[in-house]
């Protein structure tokens, strides 16, 4: 899914004229760093002026609020992904294809949440809410194996936060080996290639 058909979701909650400033935003991020996120380069980027984007989000501070929501819509639309996957080895292939297809389609946004730590460790709130993401997507990742243990698909004496934590990072290193390369390759295939020769080591 890309940032243009939020804009036509009833869960995107912003309009097209703030969605632009935080692609703004995310773009000067994604290229300079969080502390370059100042109002003169985001309006710059944006080609708008800096009292607009107080207008739009109270400034920098809004601004930051509004690209952690982003991230906080990614994991609720991955989560959903995997909770509504065919059961077994096969339903969850297709669901990771799906994640990855949708991080590759988020543009500039997809920098914030890989990097999420990082871009939010100057908001006290947003850090903490960032860490509180994670361990939700870690318990996720790690508990939506717990199906393919009972139909046999993968080994029993393998441990299951083992194997979770091994295709999260695994997916991890790829998504930031996509984001530094240039031109970007396949992020789909080449992470599904990569959880493909992994998985002959825990299936059963």
């Amino acid at each position: 899914m890309s940032p243009d058909l939020f804009l036509t979701s009833d869960e995107w909650p912003y309009t097209k004229a703030k969605t632009s400033v935080l692609l703004a935003a995310a773009s000067v991020i994604r290229e300079l760093g969080p502390r370059s996120a100042t109002l003169k380069n985001i309006a710059h980027r944006a080609g708008i002026t800096e009292p607009a984007i107080f207008r739009h989000f109270n400034g920098v501070d809004g601004l930051f609020a509004g690209l952690f929501s982003v991230c906080e819509l990614f994991y609720k639309k991955t989560a959903q992904i995997y909770a509504e996957a065919k059961p077994g080895l096969d339903g969850y292939l297709a669901s990771t294809r799906g994640a990855l297809g949708l991080m590759a389609s988020f543009g500039d946004f997809s920098y914030l949440i890989v990097n999420s730590n990082q871009v939010f460790s100057g908001y006290e709130e947003l850090k903490a809410r960032t860490k509180e993401l994670r361990a939700h997507d870690r318990s996720f990742g790690i508990g939506g194996l717990d199906q393919l243990l009972e139909r046999g698909e993968i080994k029993a004496e393998v441990p299951l936060e083992t194997v979770g934590l091994a295709l999260m990072g695994m997916l991890h290193m790829t998504m930031v080996a996509w984001l530094e390369s240039e031109p970007q390759f396949d992020l789909v295939e080449v992470g599904l290639a990569r959880i493909s020769s992994f998985l002959p080591l825990v299936r059963a």
